[in-house]
């Protein structure tokens, strides 16, 4: 071949090249690209009839005693609770509460001191509420636990008096006191993220008392400003009463909150109620809408009432960390 005609073919053969080259940058220019696909959020789930809903709820249960005078008082777990490791986060909450003076050493339940259970497991503190006046004493504790295997349906929250909700008329916890005191177990599941760092407890509010001189009686709680969006909030609520008086507790009309189980005072021991509701659910005249981190119980208060007097009511609300946080 001479010089010529080689150097034609090979420039043509780099002209082939080329034009293969631009062709493939016009396929890939014009082709649809593939999406990247975008993470979505795990919904707050929660169980109606054992059927998963995109709309949170509480899958719950509550267990509940009361007592003539006593130094200790020992409960249930709910029927609600898993009896082995749990494949949903389970939030337990031990609520117990006195009234009166003490039988033993004439202590009033206002001024008295709590030890917690220690059955089936550890419980942690959330504090305590106390409310008095001429009209009543009364004294609220309340302590939480993270299901796992050691708990399940009817487990006692204390068996005796050294493992169960004790009372003491000194912060030494030296010497017991006997009250008369109710106590309300309460399971959360599929709604609390139990297992939150370093604690699942957003906030926690403070005590509102009402003085309820003759008969029935509302008071508001206390406002409580969450840090963390679409909160579980759980008001805890008790009222004092006579013995076999059957005092009650309950909403006042227009509360967004949702009753729980209540425990009265009918044999003995004060009314005793837990109730919940989720900050995306409460519309802005509580709170700021929509879940939204900010105040809840204004403008508009979470309000309550007692059903009879003379007797002394008290709550507070307590914001939880929702699953999904």
């Amino acid at each position: 071949m001479s010089a010529s005609r080689s150097k034609a073919f090979d420039l043509s053969r780099r002209l082939v090249a080329v034009a293969a080259i631009v062709l493939a940058l016009v396929a890939t220019a014009n082709s649809t690209p593939t999406p990247t696909p975008t993470p979505t959020a795990t919904p707050i789930t929660g169980a109606v009839s054992g059927n998963a809903t995109a709309t949170p709820s509480v899958d719950s249960g509550v267990s509940g005693t009361g007592t003539g005078a006593n130094t200790f008082l020992v409960g249930n777990e709910p029927a609600q609770t898993v009896s082995t490791s749990p494949t949903v986060p389970q939030f337990l909450i031990s609520l117990v509460a006195i009234q009166g003076t003490g039988t033993l050493h004439g202590t009033p339940a206002s001024a008295a001191f709590f030890s917690l259970p220690t059955t089936p497991g550890p419980w942690t503190s959330l504090g305590d509420w106390s409310c008095s006046t001429s009209d009543g004493n009364i004294h609220l504790a309340a302590a939480y636990r993270q299901a796992n295997a050691s708990d399940g349906p009817s487990v006692a929250v204390g068996t005796g008096s050294t493992d169960s909700w004790r009372f003491y008329t000194d912060s030494t916890k030296t010497t017991s006191e006997s009250f008369f005191a109710s106590e309300i177990n309460v399971v959360f599941q599929r709604s609390v993220n139990s297992s939150a760092p370093p604690t699942p407890i957003d906030v926690i509010g403070t005590g509102s008392c009402a003085d309820n001189a003759s008969g029935t009686t509302v008071w508001n709680a206390n406002t409580i400003t969450t840090a963390t969006a679409n909160d579980v909030l759980v008001a805890l609520y008790a009222a004092s009463g006579a013995p076999s008086q059957n005092q009650s507790v309950g909403l006042f009309a227009g509360n967004p909150l949702l009753t729980l189980s209540l425990q009265p005072n009918a044999g003995a021991g004060p009314a005793v109620q837990p109730a919940y509701g989720y900050t995306q659910l409460i519309s802005s005249s509580f709170g700021p809408g929509g879940g939204a981190a900010g105040t809840y119980g204004s403008p508009t208060p979470f309000s309550f009432t007692t059903g009879l007097g003379p007797g002394e009511g008290v709550v507070v609300v307590i914001g939880l960390k929702p699953l999904g946080s």
